[in-house]
């Protein structure tokens, strides 16, 4: 419905308008006979007088504007690049470290415990060997005494 309005006006209104503005007659918006002083200077030719008109209202495109803003600042920017692409390696890097750092604190983590159970272990296998020593002399004394079990009594 907003696209077929054309501002303000209703339908009407501006049909009344388009016809008014058709049939008007033409006059022109300035005097033709005004005059224009004409330049005296041979050095200036009417073709360069329109050239630059057109190119101070034109200007250059946006894509020159872009390239020239390039050019003029490519070392600014190769400079940027470089800084945030070794920002970017330290930040991994530091990541790395942190991350090895943690690992090699698990793994001190892990071998205290082992050397922990390392040291009872060994410490249980000491009274075993001293207890199968102490069997082993009970074993000797028993077959050198000869000591006869009987096992008639009841």
């Amino acid at each position: 419905m907003a696209k077929n309005k054309k501002g303000t006006k209703s339908h009407k209104e501006f049909n009344r308008y388009l016809e008014w503005i058709n049939n008007r007659p033409e006059e022109p918006t300035s005097e033709e006979s005004e005059e224009f002083d004409r330049t005296d200077n041979p050095e200036v030719s009417d073709d360069e007088v329109t050239a630059t008109n057109e190119m101070d209202v034109r200007g250059p495109s946006t894509k020159e504007k872009i390239k020239d803003h390039i050019k003029s600042r490519w070392m600014e920017y190769l400079f940027s690049l470089s800084i945030t692409i070794i920002g970017i390696l330290a930040f991994k890097l530091n990541s790395r470290v942190v991350e090895h750092k943690v690992k090699i604190g698990s793994n001190e983590e892990n071998i205290s415990e082992l050397e922990s159970k390392s040291e009872l272990l060994s410490e249980e296998n000491h009274k075993q060997d001293l207890k199968i020593q102490q069997n082993e002399t009970y074993i000797e004394n028993i077959m050198n005494n000869n000591f006869k079990i009987d096992t008639t009594m009841k």
